[in-house]
């Protein structure tokens, strides 16, 4: 399942949006965050294609527990971060998949 929210960096409390299409155009100022929880093979295609995702970083997604990494992919950076998870009074760790364009050169 693929959640999408705009977020705006307008200031600390600043409105998330949620959103049921991908926007043609992320502006200055905005981010989207892509919330791709167990997500199908296709769904996941969809993404690759999308935002010009590496097969290898595909890969790190569909083959969890790999443990933390930082890697770069060409024009984009792929981090696996380690989240504490103590809902309903169980300790546990999640998994975030995060992809992000690489600045600089």
């Amino acid at each position: 399942m693929i959640s999408l929210t705009l977020l705006k960096s307008t200031g600390y409390g600043a409105p998330a949006q949620s959103v049921s299409v991908f926007p043609d155009k992320v502006h200055e100022g905005e981010m989207l965050w892509v919330d791709a929880e167990s997500p199908t093979a296709q769904e996941l295609a969809d993404l690759k294609s999308r935002f010009d995702l590496d097969e290898y970083a595909i890969e790190d997604v569909v083959h969890r527990n790999r443990g933390r990494s930082w890697r770069e992919y060409g024009k984009n950076v792929f981090a696996v971060i380690h989240v504490p998870d103590v809902r309903s009074h169980k300790s546990g760790i999640i998994e975030l998949f995060v992809f992000f364009p690489r600045t600089g050169s």
